[in-house]
């Protein structure tokens, strides 16, 4: 759950600080003329090869034991900086699965590894909107498989967070004619 927190936290800020470096991010584009929405391809794949290799660069850090910028968020953290990475403290019960009990007993060190194998994709889906208009949204989708090492056993687990990049409603054109009379 750690693992998938603090992951889903370092995408969040790649997409916003990404973003912020972009001066108006038109990925949609709507010609008046033809009714037509075109999709900047070039601006898109920039935006999703940045974010994934921003992602790629900070999981390296945290593997290498560079986690004072990324854990900050963390108030009251349970974790330990490490020369190659970080450890979590949880307690025995959290760790067999109890419920009830899950932070009563010992804690027990927990080794986090950020394997880094990153797969994005954009995906855009278009939907009508009420009457003659479509609602475009674009999303960055990120998949992240992750390996958490505990005493006993390993346990690896596949992250998908997806991030809304726009949104938009593009209203078509009215037909002029009713019930079959053509003005």
């Amino acid at each position: 759950m750690e693992v998938e927190r603090i992951t889903t936290n370092i995408i969040n800020q790649a997409v916003q600080e990404k973003m912020k470096e972009k001066s108006t991010p038109n990925f949609l584009i709507f010609d008046e003329k033809t009714g037509k929405i075109s999709y900047d391809t070039i601006q898109l794949n920039q935006l999703k090869n940045e974010v994934s290799q921003y992602v790629q660069k900070v999981l390296e850090e945290m593997d290498n034991g560079t986690t004072e910028n990324y854990l900050t968020f963390r108030k009251k953290s349970r974790f330990k900086h490490i020369r190659k990475g970080i450890l979590a403290e949880n307690t025995l019960n959290s760790l067999r699965g109890s419920t009830l009990f899950g932070n009563i007993g010992p804690s027990i060190p927990t080794r986090l590894f950020f394997m880094g194998q990153i797969h994005s994709d954009i995906d855009i889906k278009a939907k009508e909107y009420g009457m003659n208009n479509v609602m475009v949204t674009v999303y960055l989708t990120i998949k992240i498989k992750e390996q958490v090492s505990m005493p006993l056993s390993s346990s690896k687990k596949e992250i998908i967070v997806k991030k809304l990049l726009a949104a938009d409603i593009f209203q078509g054109k009215i037909p002029e004619y009713y019930t079959g009379i053509v003005k």
